[in-house]
């Protein structure tokens, strides 16, 4: 929980900073994303996920999200699902009860440890994006780096990490440029 509230706040760091139109516009990362999808796709994440540990199945829950309203303003709708997600996941036995969720049937901690690492990598995104300083947090660079390595295959063949691991890393390489290097990014 601590790792979900830190990459909470330093992926709202950067979405703060969002102050133009040609901001939330502006390409990232993230093959044909820009800030403002980011921003969606996040807030989308931290809606998902409040519920299906409400028990709203997973199909039922991404029709809603997917149908939700992203016109709002975006920082103060992260803020507030974000709040919602860690309210949802502090509650007693969630994090050790199995969920139906898009990658099967997992528990409370693994939805936790998959949302802290989609914020780190997305944190960086915006980062990049908005020529903001792009360095993150060691311990959630650890942290996320052993959720991909536990997931990377599943995610490299739905897509997710678009190329995938170059496999040309030095091996000398910082952790988080192995960690983005895992998801696809090569800074």
């Amino acid at each position: 929980m601590d790792t979900l509230r830190r990459a909470a706040d330093e992926y709202c760091a950067r979405l703060l900073a969002v102050q133009t139109a040609s901001q939330w516009a502006s390409p990232t990362p993230c093959d044909e994303w820009t800030v403002r999808d980011i921003a969606d796709h996040i807030l989308g994440g931290n809606r998902f996920t409040v519920l299906i540990l409400g028990g709203l199945p997973p199909d039922a829950a991404m029709d809603h999200v997917i149908h939700g309203d992203y016109a709002d303003d975006p920082g103060q709708a992260f803020e507030e699902s974000a709040t919602a997600q860690l309210s949802a996941l502090g509650q007693p036995g969630v994090l050790e009860r199995m969920y139906e969720h898009p990658m099967g049937l997992i528990s409370g901690r693994q939805i936790a440890r998959l949302r802290m690492s989609d914020m780190v990598v997305h944190a960086w995104d915006l980062a990049r994006a908005l020529g903001l300083p792009e360095g993150l947090d060691q311990v959630l660079v650890t942290e996320s780096i052993a959720v991909f390595e536990d997931v990377g295959e599943t995610f490299t063949a739905a897509g997710f990490f678009g190329s995938g691991p170059s496999g040309m890393l030095a091996e000398d390489s910082s952790d988080q440029l192995r960690l983005l290097d895992m998801v696809g990014r090569r800074p």
